[in-house]
């Protein structure tokens, strides 16, 4: 970097001046690895050509004798330690066609590489690359250069030969991604991308416990800085920040999703590489509730055709409202959490205090999805449709409701719609009134009046005996 004792300064009579190459390679592992960068660093560690070297410091003489700033002495001292090899390489028109998938002339190849500079042998067809020039190593980068100037556009794509019968498309899981943004796209929501790196600091504006597995997270050795010093184990920050920038901006309502990875380390300290695994994370505030990100799920769930899925009541995540949170199951395992973020959570990241989130694992959808279209025939017999409703304590969820219905009903039922739940001055205090429509259909006859009474009968002894349900007249 220089000294004190190499300064110029009035008393200075002799200056020797140094014209020096340095090895790229070697500049760019020794500045990371010291950490310090100069503006000469830069630009060696990219690759100069050693053969400017005795150029550079006679334009140097003569620029000191232009401008008067002193008297130049004779005689230079050269220290040239290797010499590059000259490389040769052959220019072969036809096999350059041939790679290319072109037929250009070789008059035009030959003039080519005399524009740029190239020793061009017309008897032996061969090139001498210029020191300049140390990009260009083998046939492979000579047919390059004719295809950069030549002009890619001017290239006529083609197949591999052999591959004629190539068919490109789409991976399984490439098609679901495109159903996924395609849905929440159509929801209204808009895609966004956040960096994958975080600063360790989110996990206490999401008030993650201590011992929480999502704070073991890989560490960056050369980080931008403390905001992006570690790779993220939750998307859930990163949408936050989003959502609080838009609205500090006064956008009153919006709605946004992500389809990224989130980084899990097998081990800390880590040893191998950390299991990245894709989130689809949904965010909404303003003129919004839970049913409609609850509503945008199970959009989505049905263009999968996933059929086998429920939600159920979620606590364990404390960045979200304990009592306004559901876990969302596909085949009985759970896959993703969606609620109202908690206050305090909200406002650590000074974003609206009604902020819904969602988080869902993309590996069980495209596991679970399906395209194959199905249909079911039009029913040849009647449905006998009957209405309940009934008085139940407030802690009893419908699942529970709609669980005994099913398991009691046999196999004539067809369709269960709760049409109304309500709490007032009618109702018994922590009491709630449920009421359902229950269709039952059979596919080889009409039912009978007995049949659907039995049904019934079964279905309210089971309400009574298991939810302490009381049915309303």
């Amino acid at each position: 970097m220089g000294g004190a004792n190499s300064e110029v300064d009035e008393n200075t009579k002799t200056i020797l001046f140094e014209s020096a190459n340095f090895h790229g390679i070697s500049v760019r592992l020794t500045g990371k690895k010291l950490g310090l960068r100069t503006e000469a660093s830069s630009r060696f560690e990219k690759g100069l050509d050693v053969e400017t070297v005795v150029t550079a410091v006679d334009r140097a003489a003569q620029l000191v004798e232009m401008l008067g700033a002193g008297t130049v002495c004779k005689g230079t001292i050269d220290c040239y330690v290797k010499k590059p090899q000259v490389k040769k390489l052959n220019l072969n028109p036809e096999k350059i066609n041939k790679f290319l998938g072109t037929d250009i002339a070789s008059s035009y190849m030959i003039k080519l590489f005399k524009d740029l500079e190239f020793g061009v042998d017309e008897n032996n067809m061969t090139v001498t690359v210029p020191t300049f020039r140390p990009d260009v190593e083998r046939e492979a980068d000579v047919a390059e250069e004719v295809a950069r100037f030549y002009d890619y556009n001017n290239i006529k794509p083609t197949l591999l030969s052999g591959k004629e019968a190539t068919q490109g498309k789409k991976t399984f899981k490439q098609k679901v991604e495109d159903v996924i943004k395609n849905t929440m796209i159509s929801c209204g929501l808009s895609e966004i991308y956040t960096y994958s790196f975080t600063s360790p600091k989110v996990w206490d504006k999401i008030n993650l416990p201590s011992d929480s597995e999502l704070r073991k997270a890989v560490v960056i050795t050369n980080p931008l800085g403390e905001d992006y010093s570690v790779m993220r184990t939750t998307t859930l920050p990163d949408m936050l920040d989003v959502i609080s920038r838009n609205y500090n901006r006064r956008i009153d309502e919006a709605g946004f999703f992500e389809l990224s990875s989130v980084y899990l380390p097998e081990s800390i300290p880590v040893t191998t590489l950390p299991n990245e695994k894709p989130v689809l994370t949904i965010g909404k505030y303003g003129n919004t509730d839970f049913y409609d990100l609850k509503g945008m799920i199970e959009e989505l769930l049905d263009k999968l055709n996933i059929k086998k899925y429920e939600f159920e009541p979620f606590k364990e995540f404390a960045a979200f409202h304990p009592g306004r949170t559901a876990q969302l199951l596909i085949n009985g395992k759970p896959v993703g959490v969606l609620g109202e973020i908690h206050p305090e959570v909200a406002e650590n990241f000074e974003g609206p205090e009604k902020t819904y989130i969602g988080i869902i694992d993309v590996a069980p959808l495209v596991k679970n999805a399906s395209f194959t279209a199905s249909h079911k025939p039009l029913p040849k017999f009647p449905a006998v449709t009957r209405d309940i409703a009934m008085l139940v304590k407030d802690e009893i969820l419908v699942k529970q409701i709609e669980d005994i219905i099913k398991q009691r009903s046999g196999k004539i039922l067809e369709r269960i719609k709760l049409f109304d739940v309500y709490k007032g001055k009618q109702v018994p205090e922590g009491m709630k009134s449920v009421a359902y429509s229950i269709i039952f259909r059979a596919e080889d006859r009409t039912l009978t009046d007995e049949e659907v009474n039995k049904a019934m009968s079964k279905i309210l002894d089971g309400l009574k005996n298991n939810l302490d349900a009381q049915l309303r007249e």
